[in-house]
């Protein structure tokens, strides 16, 4: 898990409304709201490596990872036995990966087996977070980053009385709410939640 926004893009956001007790506050509810952002979503946004997943084969081209964007793959296995040898590699010239949608999709003449569990990857998905000084992740969307913002505007005015969320504990205090997301923000959201295939 990562910051989904930065304590100056807060507090840009409310104008000279921050003062250092109020500088706190946002400094430790900014990883509460990208945590409960990231929940709703069902994903983990910041650049992150993802070692051996597990996916059934299902005798098509194409695969969807669990996390995207892709920025790279390391290595895709597709083994029955799952022994995961050299020999169940499958080289990076025999797929395409199409990284905004977290695809993989082959393109030599083979199909992945059909089989529970035969498929391995490893790979690097992610955005590069707002304030990361590196990373090889795609531009954070700013769409993303403003519901951020204004949540934790919404906690910082709040400050516990309508929000709900358990509690965060800051120099000076502890403040308890919850994060009753708004139904305007919940729609942007839902643009970035996981998709799901069952």
């Amino acid at each position: 898990m990562g910051n989904l926004t930065t304590l100056a893009n807060v507090k840009s956001y409310l104008g000279g409304q921050v003062d250092t007790a109020g500088e706190t506050f946002v400094t430790f509810a900014i990883p509460y709201i990208s945590s409960v952002i990231e929940t709703y979503c069902g994903r983990l946004f910041g650049e992150t490596t993802y070692t051996d997943e597990i996916h059934d084969g299902d005798g098509g081209k194409q695969l969807v990872l669990k996390n995207y964007p892709i920025i790279s793959v390391t290595s895709l296995y597709d083994d029955i036995d799952r022994a995961w040898t050299a020999s169940t590699l499958i080289a990076a010239s025999d797929y395409v990966i199409k990284k905004e949608s977290g695809v993989l999709y082959r393109v030599d003449a083979n199909f992945f087996n059909i089989e529970r569990g035969n498929i391995k990857v490893t790979y690097v998905a992610g955005y590069k977070l707002p304030g990361a000084s590196s990373g090889n992740g795609t531009a954070f969307p700013l769409a993303l980053e403003d519901v951020c913002v204004k949540l934790v505007a919404l906690a910082f005015r709040d400050r516990g009385m309508n929000l709900g969320l358990n509690s965060i504990n800051f120099e000076g205090g502890t403040k308890s709410f919850t994060v009753d997301i708004p139904e305007d923000l919940k729609r942007i959201l839902n643009i970035f939640r996981r998709i799901m295939f069952y």
